[in-house]
């Protein structure tokens, strides 16, 4: 139809008119009121407030009271936008919060491993140096000499594990954050700074949190807390494909095959290998780790440029598996 009601509304208090088009809604009939306010006499008024009839006056009343309606269904609308508003502010500002704390705390792990990797070389250098007077210690001597050597060894093992350690905390931040609609009841969570895992009770809420079992301690946490999840029924925390390095020397290998795993699995079993490989009198080792992107390779072989054990390294021949393959000498 090309026929639509519409009204104009008007201030109550003023009678001015507000400019504001309301499409399908008859508006009110000021005309008494504006007439009273222009100064016209109250009997004249009174008469014609007389002459409207009880449905005419039953029709102002209701069209009064949807007008009040709206007009605070029109308030509502604002205040929740405001609020809307501060909320936002609120969000930016503490993701704004968390940025900046997350950037400290690599800030801090970045300079905690870079000290870990020194005294990891300090421990290496004692450990050749207790082996080096081992062998040449006469037999009265011999004893406090392996004690010398388990020591070290003890402490270069326990250095080693705190810097994987770092490092799989830095690899669980560089994961993507967890979609929250993927959460269900029974996987296992990891929260930020929380190093055990919990078990979530259920999907994520309506307000963005989600339930965790942490040991004895349940708890309602917001979903920007999960770092990660695991599937119920999966491993939490599996080595995936590790290699295991065993450092008997009598069972030391001279190649390493790493194709196909990660930094934190790759890095830690190169270290075991060289400290194997030493002990054992091995001269030439292999670390195959394929070509790929060469990032594996590019980080292996950064590696062994500061490993004290490493006298020099070089990509193998073609026929040995060219850059896939980094050939390693050991130093004696």
């Amino acid at each position: 139809t090309a026929l639509q009601t519409a009204s104009v509304d008007f201030d109550p208090e003023t009678l001015a008119p507000t400019y504001q088009l309301r499409l399908g809604l008859p508006g009110r009939s000021n005309a008494i009121a504006i007439a009273r306010r222009l100064g016209m006499p109250e009997a004249v008024l009174r008469d014609a407030e007389a002459a409207v009839g009880r449905d005419d006056a039953s029709v102002e009343a209701l069209l009064a009271d949807l007008q009040g309606q709206l007009a605070a269904a029109a308030d509502a609308r604002a205040a929740e936008e405001f609020a809307r508003g501060e909320a936002e502010e609120i969000r930016a500002g503490l993701v704004k919060s968390r940025e900046d704390l997350d950037s400290r705390r690599e800030g801090i792990i970045g300079r905690t491993e870079l000290a870990m990797e020194t005294e990891l070389a300090a421990v290496r250098r004692s450990l050749r140096a207790a082996e080096k007077r081992l062998l040449k210690q006469g037999r009265r001597d011999v004893e406090a000499a392996r004690r010398e050597v388990e020591t070290a060894a003890a402490r270069l093992s326990a250095v080693r594990e705190k810097r994987a350690e770092t490092r799989r905390r830095r690899a669980r931040r560089a994961q993507p954050p967890p979609d929250p609609a993927a959460i269900r009841a029974g996987d296992k969570v990891f929260l930020a700074g929380v190093e055990q895992a919990g078990d979530a009770l259920g999907p994520v809420d309506g307000e963005g949190f989600v339930e965790v079992q942490l040991g004895a301690l349940r708890s309602r946490v917001p979903v920007e807390q999960v770092e990660r999840t695991t599937r119920h029924g999966s491993e939490v925390r599996g080595t995936g494909g590790g290699v295991h390095v065993d450092v008997a020397p009598a069972r030391a290998e001279s190649r390493l095959d790493m194709r196909g795993q990660t930094l934190d699995e790759a890095l830690p079993a190169v270290e075991s290998f060289l400290d194997a490989a030493y002990r054992a009198g091995l001269h030439r080792l292999e670390l195959v780790h394929g070509k790929g992107t060469g990032r594996l390779r590019t980080a292996v072989r950064e590696l062994l440029r500061q490993h004290p054990l490493v006298a020099s390294f070089e990509g193998a021949e073609r026929r040995e598996g060219g850059e896939g393959v980094t050939i390693v000498r050991v130093a004696v």
